[in-house]
C-alpha cells in the first residue's frame, strides 16, 4: 500500500530566508509555477489516488471559478446574514490604523514552500485542496475572490495553514473610501478573522484602516 505524499516539489528554508527565498521563487516560477509556503506538508498529503482525483476535477473547479462572479458571491454572503454584516459597520474610524503582517512565518521554525504547477497565484489553492468545509468557501469559491483581488489590488497567494490562507498585496487600497469598500468584502470573504488576528473588536472600519496601511492580507475560518 502506498504512503501519503505531497505532489508537488518542496523547499525547506529557515524564516529569516522565507520572503526573500518566496520573492527569488515567485519570479523564477514565471509561467511555470506559483511559490505558496505551507504550514506543513503533511496536511496535505494524500494518497496518490486522491491526488489523481484532484487533478481530473482541477478543469472543473477552475472552470467554476470562471463562472463565478465575485461581486455576486459577495451579495449571497451577505443576505445570507444581515445582521451580522450590519452591525460589523459599527464603530469609529480608529485614530491609529493598524498593519497587518505575516503570520505563519513567525509561527514556523522551518518553512515549506511548495511549487505549484499554475502560473496564476489566485489558482495555486485549487491545486493544493483546501474549502468547502464549515463557513469556508469552495475551491472555486476562492479562486474566483482571490483572482478579483489580484486584478483590482495585485493580490498574491502567499501562504495556506491548516484553516487560514495569506495574500501579499502590490497595489492596496488608496483611500477610505476604497478600503471601507474591501474591508466590506474581506469580512464577507471571512468574517472571523479579525478576532483571530487583531484581538477583537471586529468592525468594518477597524479593517479599513488596516487595509490602507498594509501589504499583507489575512483570512481565516472556523
Amino acid at each position: 500500500m502506498s504512503s501519503p505524499s505531497f505532489a508537488y516539489e518542496v523547499i525547506t528554508v529557515s524564516p529569516k530566508d522565507a520572503f526573500q527565498t518566496w520573492l527569488a521563487l515567485r519570479e523564477e516560477g514565471q509561467g511555470r509555477f506559483t511559490p505558496v509556503i505551507l504550514d506543513s506538508p503533511d496536511k496535505y498529503s494524500y494518497e496518490p489516488d486522491d491526488w489523481e482525483s484532484l487533478r481530473r476535477e482541477l478543469p472543473t473547479t477552475l472552470a467554476a471559478a470562471n463562472s463565478i462572479s465575485a461581486p455576486d458571491f459577495f451579495s449571497r454572503k451577505r443576505s445570507g446574514d444581515t445582521e451580522l454584516y450590519e452591525s460589523l459597520e459599527a464603530g469609529a474610524w480608529p485614530e491609529v490604523s493598524e498593519k497587518l503582517e505575516p503570520y505563519l512565518l513567525h509561527h514556523m521554525e522551518e518553512v515549506f514552500i511548495a511549487k505549484v504547477p499554475t502560473s496564476n497565484s489566485f489558482e495555486a489553492l485549487a491545486y493544493i485542496g483546501f474549502g468547502g468545509w464549515n463557513d469556508c468557501p469552495t475551491d472555486e469559491e476562492h479562486v474566483a475572490v482571490l483572482k478579483h483581488w489580484h486584478h483590482r489590488y495585485g493580490a498574491n497567494f502567499f501562504a495556506q495553514g491548516g484553516d487560514m490562507i495569506e495574500c501579499t498585496v502590490e497595489r492596496p487600497p488608496q483611500t477610505k473610501q476604497e478600503a471601507l469598500i474591501l474591508a466590506r468584502e474581506q469580512l464577507l470573504y471571512s468574517p472571523g478573522f479579525l478576532g483571530e488576528f487583531m484581538g477583537g473588536g471586529t468592525s468594518v472600519p477597524r479593517l479599513a484602516a488596516a487595509l490602507l496601511n498594509s501589504r499583507h492580507w489575512l483570512f481565516c475560518w472556523d
